[in-house]
């Protein structure tokens, strides 16, 4: 598993265009929940494969044995996150981690709660700086 990446990552250069399309670098960004990189470098590893000129790039190298457990899949596309490192950058972003929540109570909470999200909404709202809309973060006047 380790062999083939060492060998791609050190004939880069040839073998470049055999694999991916573009020149240079390019980014590769996943979202993941928090600590969950095991999960961050399977999801990478997708995005890796849907940009290569051979996806069966990945059955080579990625082990597949009856023995064969999340760890070794995990180990496998860090070796190919390794090998591929000259043609993308790999970014992970940390989502919050809040999928959903359950307001508990009485009916009246739940509508009162909804009317000052509502008119939250319509308040004027501008980033700090650093902030941007996709971070959600901004100040209110």
């Amino acid at each position: 598993m380790v062999q083939p990446s060492i060998y791609i990552n050190s004939n880069a250069e040839g073998l470049g265009k055999l694999l991916v399309a573009h020149e240079g670098q390019k980014q590769l960004t996943v979202e993941i929940m928090p600590g969950c990189y095991g999960e961050g470098v399977r999801a990478m590893i997708y995005e890796i494969v849907k940009n290569l000129l051979t996806p069966k790039l990945r059955e080579w190298i990625m082990p597949n044995f009856t023995a064969t457990t999340e760890a070794d899949h995990e180990v496998a596309s860090i070796a190919i996150m390794g090998a591929m490192q000259k043609s993308f950058r790999h970014h992970m972003e940390e989502t919050c981690g809040i999928l959903y929540g359950f307001l508990l109570g009485q009916e009246q909470g739940c509508e009162k709660i909804l009317s000052l999200w509502i008119s939250f909404q319509s308040w004027e709202r501008k980033p700090l700086s650093g902030a941007s809309p996709e971070t959600g973060i901004f100040w209110v006047h």
